[in-house]
């Protein structure tokens, strides 16, 4: 997860400073008002910086933004956020429904998620049940603007659940729980059992 929060609870702390630093969420989220004040000046709506982003970076988003379709698919997702994503996640809340997949949670320092929030962590322990997380050194746009130590973050992520995978996988005893399993990289389903067991070759 990237620099975000379930939709939830970023509402439940929705304050006056909050609407006024992302007021772009309810603006976005309104039926065919908000495709038509972009299409009339869509520069106006693209921010970020290209001496942050990069000029590439920047350029795809100029196109991007040019394009009715491509807008009409951004501003969905703000929709979504506000109508049946949330109400998703409040049926899970309600359930006590968990993410239960390692779940890796990063957050930008240079952006108001820990002012916003306080312990990004925190907010997200009672979603998940394997959780870990840190913040990177960069504005809200991280993949741009911190390419190295996002890229690092995953790379140390996906390789320790990687080697935990292999190391608990394998077995065939009899009485081994199978909890989950992997694809390895010929396509094979590798079954991941209780780590009690020893890999048997």
């Amino acid at each position: 997860m990237l620099d975000s929060v379930p939709i939830g609870e970023a509402l439940a702390r929705a304050d006056a400073r909050f609407a006024t630093a992302w007021y772009h969420w309810f603006f976005f989220a309104q039926p065919e008002l908000p495709e038509r004040l972009i299409a009339a000046d869509p520069a106006a709506f693209s921010g970020g910086d290209p001496a942050l982003t990069g000029e590439e970076n920047s350029a795809d988003f100029q196109r991007a933004i040019h394009d009715p379709v491509t807008v009409s698919a951004m501003l969905e997702d703000y929709r979504a956020g506000l109508g049946v994503d949330r109400a998703v996640d409040d049926a899970d809340r309600a359930a006590d429904r968990r993410i239960t997949c390692p779940t890796l949670v990063l957050w930008s320092t240079r952006d108001d998620m820990e002012s916003l929030y306080g312990d990004v962590l925190a907010v997200w322990e009672p979603w998940t049940t394997d959780l870990r997380g840190a913040p990177i050194d960069s504005g809200h746009h991280m993949a741009e603007e911190a390419p190295g130590p996002l890229a690092d973050q995953l790379a140390t992520f996906l390789t320790t659940e990687s080697e935990s995978l292999t190391n608990n996988a394998g077995c065939t005893r009899p009485s081994c729980a199978v909890t989950s399993g992997f694809i390895d990289p010929l396509g094979q389903f590798v079954k991941r059992c209780s780590p009690t067991h020893a890999i048997e070759r």
